[in-house]
């Protein structure tokens, strides 16, 4: 029987790989999925610290699902190593710090990271699901710009639902996702 392939999971800031727990099961079927803990520090060292857990406990390149601070997170590991990174799921984050709506309660570096800028997206080749909810923390022209500036993505808006897609509509989220990484590209 072939491997399966690796899916790591990022989970969202302030929350641990718990917060994960729900996209885990649904996906556990399809894929070896992993979901690291981290450490929460600037976005950069949070990125150095996935490139080093794929490095050391994976047999990379995998499909990372970040959600949140950890869709952030993963988007800066498939900038930085896109050898480490198959197709990244972005979900309810931003790819500017000022995407973030006003009254969001927010982290002091949320206040400064990340700032990717349109042609720095332009440049991620790694094939992207660019996911949000209709009702998040960041307005849907943020995260069309963000579906627009990368050149291979795709666009999924969850209806009915906030920040917390993931866990609120498991089955919807869990479909498109596992749709998504299994794919041809």
């Amino acid at each position: 029987m072939p491997s399966r392939e690796t899916v790591v999971l990022l989970h969202p800031g302030g929350t641990d790989s718990s917060a994960m727990a729900v996209t885990a099961a649904g996906l556990e079927d399809r894929f070896d999925v992993r979901v690291p803990d981290r450490r929460h520090e600037a976005f950069p060292a949070m990125a150095q610290a996935t490139v080093a857990f794929l490095e050391a406990e994976t047999d990379a390149p995998v499909h990372l699902v970040g959600h949140s601070d950890g869709a952030i997170v993963g988007l800066l590991v498939a900038r930085a190593r896109p050898d480490l990174v198959r197709r990244l799921v972005f979900s309810s984050g931003v790819h500017h710090h000022s995407g973030w709506l006003p009254g969001v309660e927010l982290e002091e570096r949320h206040h400064t990271e990340p700032a990717l800028m349109p042609a720095e997206l332009a440049a991620i080749a790694t094939p992207t699901l660019v996911m949000a909810a209709d009702e998040d923390e960041m307005p849907l022209e943020h995260t069309i710009a963000l579906y627009r500036a990368l050149p291979d993505a795709d666009l999924a808006i969850v209806p009915g639902t906030d920040h917390g897609s993931l866990a609120d509509k498991p089955d919807l989220c869990n479909a498109m996702i596992a749709d998504f990484l299994g794919a041809p590209r």
